[in-house]
């Protein structure tokens, strides 16, 4: 184990507070070398109300996850930076951060159209429309000649949809938000189709 982890989770476990079997178990994860349970467990664990104010993601990203993030899988390295990229003020923070997790993981090419994806959600916050247009253009015929569907491929029709409603383009907001439903569970599918008509 490094030093920095090391100082960091004994930290965190000094700490106490809601998560402190969270940061003994993140530590017997890590000694066992056991990275996909580590990961795992961390996926879910960025999503923690606790975590989601000031720094504290950024801190764990910085002196723990960046240590043995070569170690996990590419795009599950993805989804968990994605609420880790939320906690940055600034729109150049945010987008550096995701540009460099992009770097890392460009051997995985559903990773790096994840990251992309990312990148356009954040534009579309920030009202960015412009940036939003260039992403989804970019990416629109990367998604159309995967030969599968993925997980991934939700994540852009949602994006693409909610760009063309705030553009106020009805014929590909319809059929961005449809090609999402398809590739969602029948669940979200009624509550979707119900937030639709009323």
């Amino acid at each position: 184990m490094s030093s920095r982890v090391e100082t960091y989770l004994n930290e965190r476990k000094l700490a106490g507070g809601s998560l402190a079997n969270d940061w003994l178990e993140f530590e017997s994860l890590y000694q066992s070398r056991l990275w996909h349970e580590l990961t795992l467990r961390i996926t879910t664990f960025v999503h923690r109300d606790e975590l989601q104010q000031g720094d504290q993601l950024v801190k764990f990203y910085d002196n723990f996850l960046s240590d043995f993030e070569h170690r996990i899988n590419q795009l599950a390295l993805v989804e968990i930076i994605i609420p880790i990229a939320r906690t940055y003020k600034q729109v150049d923070q945010t987008v550096q951060f995701i540009q460099q997790i992009r770097e890392k993981v460009k051997a995985n090419p559903l990773a790096v159209l994840l990251c992309d994806v990312t990148i356009g959600k954040t534009y579309l916050v920030t009202k960015n429309l412009t940036e939003t247009k260039k992403i989804i253009e970019e990416l629109a015929p990367k998604f159309d000649e995967l030969d599968h569907l993925t997980t991934v491929h939700s994540r852009f029709y949602d994006l693409a949809s909610n760009y063309y409603r705030v553009m106020g383009n009805h014929s590909e907001y319809y059929q961005n938000a449809l090609k999402y439903l398809g590739r969602n569970s029948f669940f979200q599918y009624v509550f979707l189709c119900y937030t639709f008509l009323f």
